[in-house]
């Protein structure tokens, strides 16, 4: 995937990035969820593009959680319950923005947990919170960490199964161990860059993308801000 100026582009067919199984980016014990936020920037390469914009797990291992653009177009979080194999979505309501201009993605999570645990999910656009319906399975209870399943963004990890690929640029991804959703418009910072180390709590990892990484492309290291390393 090319560097471009403070983003990486992902051409939406093998490029992504990939990160350690670790279980900071786990949000749940198999009992109980516990909350979680995660911030982007996005700009797509045409207004027809879509896929996997961040997710934790493949087929292989199972899915802990995943953003993403559907093929419809709607921006959505999904919790997955591997045990039970059920999951919880909230997603848009409208799509989003039919362009290939720069926009920001913010999804919080409660931690609600349970057969209402989509009720917690919260997705916002460019620092505005979007109208959203829900996608309840019943049984699901909660995510837990599964062994060996990656951190992936631009996609799905894909050791085996779908990759679900996203076409077009990610910048400023971070991941936060809290429900921001009180400060999700001051993180949008009305589209200017923001010192996320300055927001409390600070994330558990920042990744600038295209501003910060080690080596070259394709195989290039994306710095953690936050000083992860991973």
């Amino acid at each position: 995937a090319p560097l471009v100026h403070r983003s990486i582009l992902f051409d939406d067919v093998d490029d992504y990035a990939v990160d350690s199984g670790d279980s900071i980016y786990s949000f749940g014990d198999g009992s109980d969820d516990s909350p979680f936020t995660i911030s982007l920037w996005f700009k797509r390469s045409s207004v027809s593009a879509w896929g996997v914009l961040a997710s934790k797990g493949n087929d292989m291992f199972g899915l802990e959680w995943k953003v993403e653009i559907g093929w419809q177009k709607t921006l959505s979080l999904t919790l997955n319950d591997v045990s039970a194999n059920k999951a919880q979505t909230r997603y848009t309501d409208a799509v989003v923005p039919s362009d290939t201009n720069w926009h920001h993605v913010f999804v919080a999570y409660t931690g609600l947990g349970g057969g209402d645990a989509a009720d917690g999910i919260l997705l916002y656009i460019d620092g505005v919170l979007a109208a959203s319906s829900t996608s309840k399975q019943a049984g699901y209870t909660a995510m837990s960490h599964i062994s060996g399943a990656k951190l992936a963004v631009g996609a799905r990890d894909h050791n085996v199964g779908s990759s679900i690929h996203f076409g077009g640029h990610i910048a400023d991804l971070s991941i936060f161990n809290a429900d921001l959703s009180a400060s999700a418009s001051d993180i949008y910072n009305l589209g200017e860059y923001k010192n996320l180390k300055n927001i409390t709590p600070q994330p558990v990892s920042w990744w600038r993308m295209g501003s910060n990484t080690l080596g070259e492309s394709p195989d290039f290291e994306i710095v953690d801000e936050m000083g992860r390393n991973n």
